[in-house]
């Protein structure tokens, strides 16, 4: 019989070519080929069988060859399993007499690439028979692929402009074959500026970035002059890396100057006229405080009689006249620093100090998805809920009461999967704040959506 080199078909003695039913065709070569069966084989040895090797290095396995049957045949090498991507055997086929001992060697190469995450890698060296299908051998190994961290920083803009605070965007790329887990912190060498990130650490995934917000704010602000410079630097770092450094600025502009309130004149008089009202109520009622001046009026003649000296009778007792004081009243001034029905626009941050949205400011309107929503306090900010209460019977002293924190609001709507969220943030609602500055401050929700409206006054 014949064996057919291309698809292994046995082809009777004689026959030229393939006649394989699948219409298979190859020349099959010279007449009396008998390679069915074939006595013995072939013995195969790989040496080192499980080794490791670093990305863009190159390891060498040696390869050996045994021809153990009666021909002179030749062997086809391969390397199957993932690394075969990365392998060159040389060479690629040897020819052996019968009983004949030959050697190649396989060169397993990884790229420095995320494309290659690290690893063990188990693959298979198989040795082919060109002569005869049935004739083959393979051995497995292993391949361990060391990692490697390669991480890029990048921020934009490079010069940010801004009077209180600016902003910037950091990307964190893993050029490695592992995870990146790093932390990012800014450096000021004047100590002019505080940092604030969104996301102070960080993990990445081979070949993956990862996109960070920084808020860079002055320690102070000025008013009047050109704008002055403040050079900064981003700095990562990562367990077994040097740290890694991108340069900034942060160009600080001066900041209008707040425009004076008028001394609340209405309220002192309104107070002092009460005061005199309350005293003028207290010596009316007062008998001995008609007596210091001596003097009674006369209800006749309109004028003043005195009052006469001649001592009482031994056996007249006077009794004394209880006397009434009346408490002053004090009236507590609500000075209001800004008042207003605003809209907070999702993902935007109010600020209570001017009743307005911006950079920086008290609460942050977070969109987590489109379901999952918080109030956010912000830089210092402190929060309490008071709940569906009348907006315009909250005072000052009233918002001196709750037990302010830190905990955002949650304004999530309940889901399929988790009927238990509560959205706190209902129309009619009513929080009180806490300032960054110290200030009280009552917001009141009007409408509630990815945008809220609200109704908000900030006492001084």
């Amino acid at each position: 019989m014949i064996e057919c080199p291309k698809c292994g078909y046995l082809n009777p003695e004689g026959t030229e070519f393939c006649q394989n039913p699948k219409m298979c065709g190859t020349f099959v070569g010279y007449t009396d080929r008998k390679v069915a069966p074939l006595p013995g084989g072939v013995v195969l040895t790989v040496s080192p069988a499980s080794f490791a090797v670093a990305p863009g290095s190159e390891v060498t396995v040696e390869v050996r060859i045994r021809n153990k049957s009666q021909i002179v045949d030749q062997y086809e090498i391969k390397v199957v399993g993932e690394p075969s991507r990365w392998t060159l055997a040389e060479p690629p086929t040897l020819s052996l007499f019968p009983d004949g001992e030959g050697q190649a060697k396989v060169r397993f190469r990884p790229v420095r690439s995320p494309e290659e995450p690290a690893g063990r890698k188990p693959f298979s060296i198989l040795v082919q028979s060109k002569a005869s299908a049935s004739v083959s051998a393979y051995q497995d190994g292993a391949v361990d692929v060391a990692p490697f961290q390669q991480p890029t920083l990048a921020i934009v803009p490079r010069t940010s402009r801004g009077g209180t605070s600016a902003s910037h965007r950091i990307t964190v790329a893993n050029q490695g074959n592992a995870p990146l887990q790093a932390s990012l912190e800014g450096i000021d060498p004047d100590d002019l500026l505080t940092f604030n990130f969104d996301k102070p650490s960080v993990v990445v995934a081979p070949g993956e970035s990862a996109y960070v917000q920084l808020v860079a704010q002055p320690r102070a602000t000025f008013y009047d002059g050109p704008p002055q410079p403040h050079a900064f630097k981003v700095q990562l770092t990562a367990a077994g890396l040097a740290p890694v450094t991108t340069d900034a600025t942060m160009l600080q502009e001066a900041v209008p100057r707040p425009a004076r309130r008028k001394f609340p004149l209405v309220p002192v008089l309104l107070g002092v006229l009460l005061l005199g009202l309350v005293a003028a109520a207290a010596i009316e009622r007062d008998p001995l405080m008609q007596l210091v001046a001596g003097r009674t009026s006369n209800p006749v003649t309109g004028g003043s009689t005195t009052v006469p000296t001649t001592a009482p009778k031994a056996t007249a007792t006077p009794t004394a006249t209880p006397t009434v004081t009346v408490a002053p009243t004090v009236t507590v001034l609500q000075v209001v620093l800004c008042a207003g029905q605003r809209k907070l626009q999702g993902t935007y941050i109010f600020d209570l100090e001017s009743c307005a949205q911006a950079p920086m400011g008290d609460l942050w309107w977070e969109q987590v998805d489109s379901v999952t929503r918080r109030l956010v306090p912000r830089n210092g900010a402190t929060v309490a809920v008071m709940g569906r209460v009348d907006y315009n019977a909250v005072t000052l002293e009233a918002l001196k009461s709750p037990a302010y924190r830190s905990t955002p609001i949650s304004g999530s709507l309940p889901t399929f999967n988790d009927l238990t969220r509560f959205n706190q943030l209902t129309p009619g609602t009513v929080i009180a704040v806490k300032t960054r500055n110290g200030h009280y401050a009552k917001v009141r929700i009007d409408t509630y959506g990815y945008d809220l409206l609200i109704t908000a006054t900030t006492y001084q």
